[in-house]
């Protein structure tokens, strides 16, 4: 199973938790219910691309790879804000900061947008604001 084939099992998976987790009978709806989520905050590192080749010649860089490193704050894995972001390079947990002139220059060849993240991490953020949107409207839809 490849990692597209893995994110969206588990966002399916997941989507199914939330749509269960939100239904009852009215008795359970009126008493409400207790609704946990996981919360991901802290730093975190997303693959860009390889190296340039000038820095792959060097054994010193071998392994590394270029990437941003921002903080971030996720419900269920799916970001729902980044900041602080700034392109480094990379090892496993372990990053170096890049020379001023070339980390400018390769943010506009690399934008944060070519991550290499994935689906639920990217849009994961659309699927769980449109599930609490459809709760909070169902709820307060059958009010008088």
């Amino acid at each position: 199973m490849n990692s597209y084939s893995r994110s969206v099992l588990i966002t399916i998976i997941t989507i199914i938790f939330i749509l269960t987790a939100c239904t009852g009978n009215a008795e359970a709806r009126k008493r409400g219910f207790p609704l946990f989520f996981v919360i991901n905050t802290g730093d975190v590192m997303y693959k860009v691309a390889d190296l340039p080749e000038e820095m792959q010649s060097d054994p010193e860089w071998n392994g590394w790879v270029l990437g941003y490193k921002c903080s971030h704050f996720g419900i269920l894995w799916a970001d729902f804000r980044t900041w602080d972001r700034q392109l480094v390079v990379f090892k496993d947990s372990t990053f170096s900061d890049l020379p001023t002139e070339l980390r400018q220059e390769l943010e506009i060849q690399y934008p944060f947008s070519d991550c290499q993240r994935n689906v639920w991490n990217r849009f994961g953020w659309i699927v769980l604001t449109g599930v609490l949107g459809t709760g909070i409207f169902s709820r307060f839809r059958g009010r008088e």
